[in-house]
This record gives structure tokens, sequence and C-alpha cells, in this order.
């Protein structure tokens, strides 16, 4: 499943071949160990440690540098030949994939969301800019009404300037008639005074 076959475990080779890094989550026998029990044979022991061995490269290959979770500990302490040890990396690797492909879907809903902060950001400037524009309009009209409010206050004084003088006009026409009226008057008695 790895690519990566043990053939044989040297005792002086623990450190070489990662076992110190691993004892300490796969209570990896140490070599000193061999000769501490006369119940364990050289060939058990050297066998257990090629299976600690395994399972540390194994998990290795799932999460480097990690220790596993519980549950992962408690599934490669079961491993001690290499066709379990295969079954429990497989689920590992389906694990990891999983997790991967959950990664990869969050990342491109974060890259989604990102995308849509910016969108909503051009869009928030674009209306930022309008409300600009719509603030200069309506700055705009103000003047504009103010402008047409004293074009219509000027029509209007235009208006009652032009009624007075019509009025004054109309005071003179009447005054001219009188006038006119006078001088004819005036006309004959001047006739009457030269008869």
């Amino acid at each position: 499943a790895t690519g990566v076959v043990i053939d044989a475990v040297d005792e002086n080779d623990a450190d070489e071949d990662g076992g110190a890094a691993a004892r300490g989550w796969l209570a990896l026998p140490p070599a000193e160990d061999a000769g501490a029990d006369a119940r364990l044979p050289i060939m058990a022991h050297a066998a257990a440690r090629q299976a600690a061995l395994l399972r540390a490269t194994l998990w290795e290959g799932v999460a480097p540098g990690r220790a596993p979770p519980p549950a992962v500990m408690a599934a490669l302490a079961q491993c001690a030949t290499m066709e379990d040890a295969v079954a429990v990396h497989s689920a590992l690797r389906l694990a990891a994939i999983s997790a991967a492909e959950g990664g990869r879907r969050v990342t491109a809903e974060l890259g989604a969301l990102v995308e849509s902060e910016c969108q909503a950001d051009t869009v928030t400037a674009e209306i930022e800019a309008l409300e600009e524009d719509k603030k200069g309009l309506e700055e705009a009209k103000t003047g504009l009404e103010e402008e047409k409010s004293q074009l219509q206050d000027d029509q209007a004084g235009l208006a009652a300037d032009l009624a007075a003088r019509d009025l004054a006009l109309k005071a003179k026409d009447k005054q001219l008639e009188e006038w006119a009226e006078k001088e004819k008057v005036w006309e004959t008695e001047r006739d009457d005074l030269r008869e």
C-alpha cells in the first residue's frame, strides 16, 4: 500500500528507523528488552519492533510529523501483520483523501466567499460613487430651484412694475383726453372771441 517493505529490523537501528520518534506513542519495544524476558524470543521481539515501525511508517505516510488521534492509535495498535496494516492504511488514506476533498471544498467556498466579498466591496464603492453623484445632482437641483424661485420673484416684481406702468399710462391717456377736450373748448372760445 505504501511501497515500503521492511525486511528486517536491527536491534541497533531504533533511532535510524524512526523507532525513537515512534516509541512515545506506539510503545515501540526497545532493543534492550530482548533479553530481559525469556518468554519473548529474539524473532518475536524483532517482529514486534518491525510491526511497530511499520505502523509508524504507515501513519507518517498519512500525516507526517503529527501524532495520531486516539482512535487511529487504537487501530494502528491492532496491526500485527502486513495485511492488517494495509487494511488500516487504506482506511487512513481514504480518511485523508476525504479530509483533503473537504478541505478543498472549504477552500473553494472560502475563495467564493472572498470573491463575493470583493464583488460586494466593488458594488459598495459603486454605490458610494452613485450616492456622491446623487448628492451633487441634488445640490444642483436645489440651486436651480433657488434660481427658479428668484426668477419667479423677479417675474412677479416685473409684472407688478408692468401693471403700475400700465396704470400710469392709462392715467396719462386720460389726462391727454381731458386736455384734448379742454383744447376743443379753448378753440371754440377763441373762435367765438375772434368773431
